[in-house]
């Protein structure tokens, strides 16, 4: 028995996990970006904050105390973050409609007094969080020091502490490592995202979904069932026909079984569907021993099971054909039978379920119609096919589908994750790079009249490059290291929600790392290129 609130049966499985985890995975991500975002602000401040220092200098001679600026500082923050939100929600409007066509829902915004104070609120909390370090930092330094620029705006400081006791790796770099290892989880995450779909979409689930087309029929049509056969094996577009009372990949019947010399300890449910008889080659199931249901043998009608690998492990039976079967028992519903096969192991429910214990006898009808059609049956000759059934029962709606494509919907929360990971790590990244660009822009301004005295004595291009880059492959680097467990971790635990997974290979966090770093190197060189490729005279004209 299962049992969980009716309010959790949308989100949640009663075996746990469900929806939910992509819930929470957005909203992570999103929560990401914003801090990606957040510390850009905070970046390009202090990198840029140099030319406000003096302002900031006078300000203190003449009076201006360090909570006043403080206040400045944060008000600033506010007015960007509060100008963010107006194009934020004119971004959001522009791109809902494409939103609600991929997630297949019908989202809007509502604009009410609890929803405007939650976004403005969102947004002066994001303000404080970007303006909060360069207020402070700013405000703590001597005027004396803020004239006379001897202070280094991105340093991790202690107060009054000077530029030359300050290390390399500063809040400038400590930023850099930690937008871009955000950036590198969120590209590991979309690698093994996209291979996981892929490889459930590819997987061999034990039986042929291709070319299967499946109608859902109605009192009309099952009651002519036989005839609707009949008619359509004699069309040239169909190789077989078969029925099921249960769809293909959902249990809807199931009980404890009991046969002879069961241990009273063994407790497990298996599914029962019932088939009729060329179920086996409509789908193109693999019989291991024994035989499937065939008219061919009258008391297979009444009195025959064939059951699959995993039935055969869980009863512990080393030979189960002519092994009686009962379900229901001591009931109305009371089915019992014998073994007469056993089928190769079939993925009745999505890749996220291990397969389990499963037995099919025979019924005349079921709800479900297989069809399976000749390869590289076009559409347009379904037409005469469905024309027929439509004949067969005029007063029922023939409801259609592509097996495959049934199939394929059992992963649509994946593939929508995937799209939107996709497009937040592209999000993320275009951040990343926005902020990198302001960065090596301020830095390699401060480095003209280096370069341009390098430059004189002999060095090239590509010497400048490599130096103007070395930093950020070094950061890089050590966002790689940090990355790399993080997002072994987070993806392990994704992956453990499918009973058959694709393995964590060391290569997707190497290509993470490699596309983090070409993007992080293309960012500076185009900015670096202009200035390593100018004029020396230029810089140091006036040295």
């Amino acid at each position: 028995m299962y049992i969980k609130p009716l309010t959790s049966c949308h989100l949640h499985d009663p075996q746990g996990g469900g929806r939910i985890q992509y819930v929470y995975i957005l909203s992570v991500v999103a929560l990401l970006i914003l801090i990606i975002a957040a510390f850009n602000t905070v970046n390009l401040t202090m990198a840029s904050s140099d030319k406000r220092i003096k302002e900031i200098g006078v300000r203190k001679a003449f009076g201006s105390g360090k909570k006043l600026l403080i206040i400045q500082f944060l008000l600033e923050a506010q007015f960007v973050a509060l100008i963010s939100l107006s194009i934020g929600l004119i971004i959001v409007e522009l791109v809902l409609p494409y939103v609600n066509n991929l997630l297949h829902v019908s989202l809007n915004l509502s604009y009410n007094i609890e929803s405007i104070l939650a976004m403005v609120g969102f947004a002066v909390l994001t303000g404080l969080i970007s303006g909060f370090y360069p207020a402070y930092f700013l405000s703590s330094i001597k005027s004396i020091d803020l004239i006379r620029k001897s202070i280094h705006p991105s340093a991790l400081l202690k107060k009054h502490q000077s530029f030359r006791k300050v290390n390399k790796f500063n809040l400038k770099s400590a930023l850099v490592v930690f937008q871009f290892a955000l950036a590198m989880v969120l590209m590991v995450g979309i690698i093994v995202i996209s291979k996981q779909v892929h490889y459930m979409k590819q997987k061999d689930l034990g039986f042929k979904k291709e070319d299967v087309l499946v109608v859902h029929m109605h009192d009309e049509l099952k009651g002519n069932y036989e005839v609707a056969k009949n008619q359509l094996m004699q069309m040239h577009e169909i190789a077989s026909v078969s029925t099921s009372r249960s769809p293909l990949t959902a249990w809807e019947m199931s009980d404890m079984p009991d046969w002879d010399g069961k241990p009273t300890e063994l407790v497990f449910d298996m599914g029962i569907n019932l088939v009729d008889y060329d179920f086996d080659e409509t789908l193109g199931l693999e019989i291991l021993s024994g035989r499937f249901l065939d008219k061919e043998f009258a008391k297979d009608a009444m009195d025959g099971f064939v059951i699959n690998e995993t039935a055969v492990k869980i009863m512990n039976m080393e030979e189960p054909i002519g092994k009686r079967l009962t379900f229901f028992k001591g009931t109305q519903s009371e089915l019992d039978g014998e073994i007469i096969g056993v089928i190769k192991d079939m993925h009745t429910e999505s890749l996220h379920s291990e397969i389990k214990p499963f037995a099919y006898m025979y019924a005349k009808a079921g709800s479900y119609m297989y069809i399976k059609l000749n390869p590289n049956t076009n559409p347009e000759k379904l037409r005469p096919v469905i024309a027929q059934l439509e004949k067969i029962a005029p007063n029922d709606p023939i409801e259609y589908s592509y097996l495959e494509d049934t199939l394929n919907s059992l992963y649509a929360s994946e593939e929508t994750t995937e799209k939107l990971i996709g497009y937040s790590s592209l999000i993320a990244i275009l951040i990343s790079c926005l902020g990198l660009l302001g960065l090596s822009y301020y830095s390699l301004q401060k480095r003209i009249k280096e370069i341009g005295i390098r430059k004189v004595n002999g060095a090239s291009i590509t010497q400048i490059l490599v130096l103007l880059n070395k930093d950020f492959v070094i950061w890089v680097g050590i966002a790689f290291v940090i990355a790399t467990p993080i997002a072994w971790k987070v993806m392990h635990n994704w992956l453990l929600k499918f009973n058959y997974r694709i393995d964590l290979s060391w290569w997707i966090f190497i290509l993470a790392g490699v596309m983090a770093l070409m993007v992080a190197l293309i960012t500076v060189t185009l900015q670096a290129y202009k200035v390593a490729s100018g004029n020396p005279v230029e810089a140091l004209r006036y040295e």
